[in-house]
């Protein structure tokens, strides 16, 4: 990484949002788009409301759903793997206001925060 920086060449980097954080933008009514990318039966057993799913496997052909306006998208997964894969494909597709629910659903769980 650093011969690749070092050379000059493109880097970037997926801001990490802690769970109370996003919790507040979401109470304070900031325009997001949360985007939980787990497999149907984790999204069943509970998510945040007003988020939408779209499992992870299947966002790179979904480009065109995601949100391409200045709402932040907001990405999540059980602990933060899958959404940071999810992002990644977000942001190569030239979106650039994208978050990673750091640990996933399950610190915003461990936060006690509520889930639908």
């Amino acid at each position: 990484f650093r011969a690749w920086a070092g050379a000059g060449l493109p880097t970037s980097s997926l801001p990490q949002e802690p769970p109370q954080a996003l919790a507040q933008r979401i109470e304070r009514g900031e325009p997001l788009d949360i985007l939980d990318v787990r497999q149907e039966p984790e999204w069943d057993s509970g998510h945040i409301a007003g988020a939408r799913h779209i499992a992870c496997g299947e966002v790179g052909q979904n480009l065109d759903s995601v949100q391409v306006s200045d709402k932040t998208i907001a990405v999540c997964c059980a602990g933060g793997y899958r959404s940071t894969i999810a992002a990644s494909v977000i942001m190569a597709a030239g979106r650039t206001k994208v978050v990673n629910l750091e640990g996933g659903m399950n610190a915003w769980l461990g936060a006690g925060l509520p889930v639908k």
